[in-house]
């Protein structure tokens, strides 16, 4: 196990370090990949070249992280108004 920090393992995935901490917060990268020491992120760099190697698995719905019970068009909620035109 090689900890580095979360510079190299943007580096490796060739994203910037804000997508990379996306990916973590998203927890598209997967677990054993990050490990956290209070506060930092460090990365084992063989656990993650190991997940690209075995074709770095997203998540279910694909990198677009959507909850399956939302649909993917959202329309607004309309409130109907009271009689004088105030919320009561």
């Amino acid at each position: 196990m090689r900890l580095t920090k979360a510079e190299v393992g943007a580096t490796i995935l060739d994203v910037t370090i804000q997508r990379f901490y996306e990916l973590v917060r998203s927890g598209i990268l997967p677990p054993g990949v990050i490990v956290r020491l209070g506060r930092q992120l460090r990365v084992d760099e063989d656990a993650l070249l190991a997940w690209i190697t075995s074709g770095g698995q997203a998540l279910a719905g694909g990198w677009r992280k959507e909850p399956e019970d939302t649909p993917s068009h959202r329309h607004p909620v309309r409130l109907p108004r009271s009689a004088k035109g105030s919320i009561p």
